[in-house]
């Protein structure tokens, strides 16, 4: 039985395909455990482009005519933490334990 070797398919997007560029949010931590997060102007959060690099931006309104759908975001921060007596309770374990 002959293998027969299967046709080469065009894995690039059409050229006429839009690309959604995100911007990411910076980050500052702080010694005290607290975390900023810089969120941008809605204007600077994406932009869509046909350059697959994104060097050239589509013009808002641009976008709208080709019924190019808003991107909206949402943020979502979780966290736990101990109480000042729990960590109290590990540090003294540790010095039990030889642990510095």
């Amino acid at each position: 039985m002959d293998a027969t070797p299967l046709p080469e398919q065009n894995t690039d997007p059409p050229s006429n395909m839009p690309y959604l560029f995100v911007a990411s949010p910076a980050a500052y931590f702080e010694e005290d455990g607290t975390i900023w997060i810089q969120i941008l102007p809605p204007d600077q959060r994406y932009y869509w482009s046909f350059d697959p690099l994104g060097e050239e931006q589509l013009g808002e309104d641009f976008a709208c005519q080709l019924s190019l759908p808003e991107v909206t975001f949402r943020v979502e921060v979780f966290g736990d933490s101990w109480t000042t007596a729990q960590y109290d309770l590990l540090r003294k374990f540790h010095e039990i334990k030889g642990v510095n």
